[in-house]
């Protein structure tokens, strides 16, 4: 039997690389790579590209490259014509996410396959206030969850507001959180931890409300924050913290190299205005870190306040009082740390969330 793997618009290897998560999603197609005969994903990579990344996959993974003179949006809605009859056999189609499941279901209307559509946020939801993009979101979302034959969502949340908002039977859809690997995201005894360091990891854009933790730390010279990430946002960024050598903006680096810099933070901070279900924040649990993140759909799910990590609101302020708070007290920190571990080892390690999610291809393919 083979699988499909149709990755998000204008993603691939190269794409992947330098966001620093390769590692991370080729671990998830090799183990797919296990399970399926074949294992066919359908990104944006050139041929070029997809054969520097070739070393890294399992030899019965087929990567479909673009050509380089192929407009991505063209490539999107022509190529999956171009490519059915192959994929003739394709039991499984299976979304990255939901932008770009176009092609997706494309696919589906061609081959007869099932298709499973994951997606990790509800793109509408971030683009509210933007009326003609917000329409166009949900006709699109509305059509994709009515072709789809299973959703998979991240969070409880989100299936409740697809079964609202679209009227999808809840039957069809999956709860299936984020996984984390847990082994690699694990407390380093052997590394040595700086005093007052805060971390913060994540894109630069308005959503994470980055520049109400600058303007909170600037106010604490005891601490040092350490802002690992890129985004539209880097230039402002770079200005507000000039002259302030207590903040530091790092860029991005390899998704395996995270687990160190986490290890030699003492707080992980996430303020963001909303999310859908964050792995920073649970990597950085997973690593046994004290938590603070802001009291927002997508991360009160997981923090509970004063338990597994702490909770704040979205303004300058209440940032800084949750930061004195945790950066004063090291016996709370241990505490909230070693609960925030367990909370993620016992429910989103990657070889637990991976044989639920198996458990949705099988019931696809028991009436296939």
């Amino acid at each position: 039997m083979k699988l499909l793997l149709v990755l998000s618009y204008g993603t691939g290897f190269k794409v992947w690389m330098r966001a620093g998560i390769l590692s991370n999603c080729l671990k998830l197609i090799r183990r797919f790579a296990s399970i399926y005969d074949e294992v066919w994903v359908f990104g944006y990579d050139d041929r070029d590209e997809v054969r520097g990344y070739r070393r890294m996959l399992a030899p019965n993974v087929r990567v479909m490259a673009k050509p380089r003179w192929v407009p991505k949006l063209v490539y999107s809605l022509l190529w999956p014509v171009l490519w059915a009859r192959k994929l003739r056999d394709v039991g499984i189609i299976r979304t990255w996410q939901l932008w770009g499941s176009w092609a997706a279901i494309i696919f589906k209307l061609l081959l007869r396959s099932k298709l499973i559509l994951r997606q990790g946020f509800q793109f509408s939801k971030f683009v509210k206030e933007r009326r003609w993009l917000y329409l166009l979101a949900t006709f699109f979302e509305k059509l994709a969850y009515m072709v789809a034959d299973k959703v998979i969502t991240t969070t409880k949340e989100d299936k409740n507001y697809i079964v609202w908002r679209y009227g999808i039977d809840s039957r069809r859809i999956a709860v299936i959180p984020n996984w984390i690997d847990t082994r690699l995201f694990r407390p380093m005894d052997e590394v040595e931890k700086e005093r007052g360091r805060i971390i913060f990891v994540g894109r630069l854009e308005r959503q994470k409300n980055i520049l109400a933790l600058v303007k909170a730390v600037k106010t604490i010279p005891d601490v040092k924050l350490y802002i690992f990430g890129s985004g539209s946002l880097e230039t402002e960024v770079s200005r507000e913290i000039e002259g302030f050598e207590n903040i530091r903006l790092m860029g991005v680096i390899p998704h395996e190299k995270l687990p160190e810099e986490l290890n030699k933070s003492e707080i992980f901070i996430l303020p963001s205005l909303y999310e859908g279900h964050p792995k920073a924040l649970l990597e950085a649990m997973a690593c046994g870190l004290p938590v603070i993140g802001s009291d927002v759909e997508g991360i009160r799910e997981i923090i509970e306040d004063g338990v597994n990590g702490v909770l704040c609101g979205l303004d300058s302020e209440s940032i800084r009082e949750k930061i004195l708070l945790l950066a004063s007290d090291r016996g709370l920190r241990e505490r909230l740390g070693r609960e925030a571990r367990r909370y993620v080892v016992e429910n989103f390690s990657f070889e637990k969330l991976f044989l639920r999610e198996l458990e949705v291809h099988r019931e696809l393919l028991s009436d296939y």
